[in-house]
This record gives structure tokens, C-alpha cells and sequence, in this order.
């Protein structure tokens, strides 16, 4: 993910404008974007439309003229009624993953008949339009105009954007979201889609993308904290930049305080190595020079001058070492 980029705009911009859905309201989603691409070449930016659904969907289309990029970032959970849709959209398959902890049927049923079920139960609980309708109406009229953004968000954010972006194909970097492995035929996606044109960033430890089932171009990234910690985008943008650095130069002292100190710690650790690595060479001339005194019936010996020039040498040799460290004072 460090080297991969979505139509120029690499796995941290994806995160800084999935990050930024969480605004509080325009002006505040302004400065946070002038503040994460001013002084960049991305610094020339609209924010197109900002669009909420009184059903809980939330999400913001912004656009790069320079770059002609489009990104629409959906929000994740925030709201009531958007913990609501995390459920709706999930319950089956969660209940089934509690089932199967005490009755591993998921490893014995194929994956096909799993999906199915998932995909009939939902049609029978289905009232009205899905959570995500709205946003995938949008993609699909910007498709339409001849715009063919990039999709992003976290948590329930990821999991609605990768749904739109799979159905709509395409591309997009999602955070932390819930997999759609067992749920696809409830989104009304294909396995084959959903490799090509999801892409998923999961944080050890965090318990969100374990709902499901992750599929697609999954990438793993280390997380020692705990599973809120881990969850949260700033902990996996901190870790992107710690990893896979920033092509744009932009100072992270804020957004990630901790970075410094890391750093101390990262040298204090190879000084460490490295008198290790002395101590050790220096360790192991002695024990060369000394071999035949401690063990001196393991060599053989071709004939008595052979073994008695050898003590000789080992005699001066043992000489020079007291002095080099002063033994016997």
C-alpha cells in the first residue's frame, strides 16, 4: 500500500479526506483540507456537494481540478441512527458469526450456501431503500457526467463506500470497515467486483473488520494499542506515515505528537544493536584465540612440533590479551 497510489493520490491523502467527513460542518471541512493540502500540489480544491440523509447517510464530494480527481469520503458511525445501520446492514451475518463460535458451521457449509442465506434473510427484513441507496444514486450520476471519482471512508464510512464503490466499480481505499464476503449477494455485488475494486486497510487488533469477512486487496498493519485505539484513523494514518513516509513533505508533528519520541526510541535501539554486535565480535575472538586451552582434546594435532608451536603462539597471544585488559593487575 506504501507504493500504490488511486489516481495520484496516495493511501495517506485517502486517509486525511476520510478523515475529514468526520467535520463538524463546511467551513470546518474547508480549513481541515487547506491545512492537509495546502503548500502541496493538491492545494486547489472545491468541495462539490456535501450530502446527508435523513436515514443516516452521510458524505462529502470534493474535487481536484489540476489533477481532474474526484473523491467522494463517506462518514462512518457517528449518530444513532448510524450505529442503526451498521446493524441493519450487518445483523445476519453477526448473528451467525456468534453462532458459529460455538458451532463452527461457517467452516463446515460452503461459502456459497452461507452467502445465500445472508442474501434471502435480508430480502425478507428489506423495507424501503437500503442505507446506501442515496450515495450509489450519486456515484452513478457522476459516472453519468463523465466524473469518475475515487471512493473512501472509515468504519461504517469504508463499509458503505466499498458497497458503492464495488456496485458502481469504482475504485477506492477503505479504513477499518466490516468485510462483504458473506454479505455480497445482500449488496447485490459479485466476489470478482469486490476483488478488483475494493481496497481495505485493517489495523491489528481492531474488531470492526472481523464482522464478515474481509476480501479484496486486504492490507494488514500493526497496531499495539487496544481495539478503540486501534480503530481510530488517526492511529492508521500515524502508522501509514511512520511505515511508508509522506511523498508531499507535510509536517505530521500535530496530527501524530508521538513521532518524535518514536524516533528516539528507534535510535536508542539500534545504538543498542550495534555496541551488541561489537561486544559479540570481540566476545568471539577471545573464545577463537583461547579455543585450544578450553578444549584442547577436540583438535588434532598432525605431529608434537605442530601442537607446540601452536601453544607458543597461543601463550603470546594470551599474554597480549592480559595486557590489552590489564589482567592479573
Amino acid at each position: 500500500v506504501c507504493h500504490r497510489t488511486w489516481n495520484g493520490l496516495s493511501a495517506l491523502d485517502l486517509a486525511l479526506l476520510a478523515d475529514n467527513a468526520y467535520a463538524a460542518d463546511t467551513n470546518k471541512r474547508i480549513e481541515n483540507l487547506q491545512a492537509s493540502f495546502g503548500g502541496t500540489a493538491l492545494e486547489n480544491f472545491t468541495v462539490v456537494s456535501e450530502e446527508e440523509n435523513e436515514r443516516t447517510i452521510h458524505f462529502y464530494h470534493v474535487r481536484f481540478p489540476d489533477q481532474n480527481i474526484d473523491v467522494v469520503a463517506v462518514r462512518g458511525t457517528s449518530t444513532d441512527e448510524e450505529a442503526f445501520a451498521d446493524t441493519y446492514l450487518y445483523s445476519t451475518i453477526s448473528i451467525f458469526q456468534a453462532i458459529n463460535t460455538w458451532i463452527p458451521f461457517l467452516q463446515v457449509f460452503p461459502d456459497t450456501y452461507v452467502r445465500d442465506i445472508v442474501g434471502f434473510l435480508a430480502l425478507l427484513s428489506i423495507a424501503g431503500s437500503q442505507p446506501y441507496q442515496w450515495a450509489d444514486n450519486y456515484v452513478s450520476n457522476l459516472k453519468d457526467q463523465g466524473y469518475y471519482p475515487i471512493i473512501t471512508g472509515h468504519s461504517l464510512g469504508g463499509a458503505i463506500g466499498g458497497i458503492i464503490g464495488v456496485r458502481n466499480q469504482q475504485p477506492g481505499l477503505y479504513f477499518s470497515p466490516p468485510g462483504m464476503f458473506y454479505s455480497s449477494e445482500r449488496f447485490g455485488v459479485t466476489l470478482g467486483n469486490i476483488m478488483l475494486f475494493n481496497s481495505v486497510i485493517v489495523p491489528e487488533h481492531d474488531a470492526v473488520p472481523r464482522v464478515d469477512r474481509q476480501w479484496g486487496n486486504v492490507q494488514f498493519i500493526p497496531c499495539d494499542k487496544g481495539t478503540l485505539a486501534c480503530h481510530g484513523l488517526d492511529n492508521t494514518a500515524c502508522t501509514l506515515y511512520r511505515n511508508c513516509g509522506d511523498a508531499r513533505m507535510r509536517d505530521w508533528s500535530v496530527y501524530c505528537p508521538n513521532e518524535a519520541a518514536r524516533d528516539d526510541v528507534s535510535f536508542v535501539t539500534i545504538l543498542g544493536l550495534a555496541c551488541a554486535c561489537v561486544f559479540g565480535l570481540v566476545l568471539f575472538y577471545i573464545i577463537w584465540k583461547l579455543r585450544f586451552h578450553v578444549c584442547s582434546c577436540c583438535y588434532s594435532e598432525s605431529s608434537k612440533s605442530e601442537r607446540k608451536r601452536r601453544n607458543t603462539i597461543d601463550r603470546i597471544d594470551v599474554k597480549r590479551l592480559r595486557s590489552l585488559f590489564n589482567w592479573g593487575r
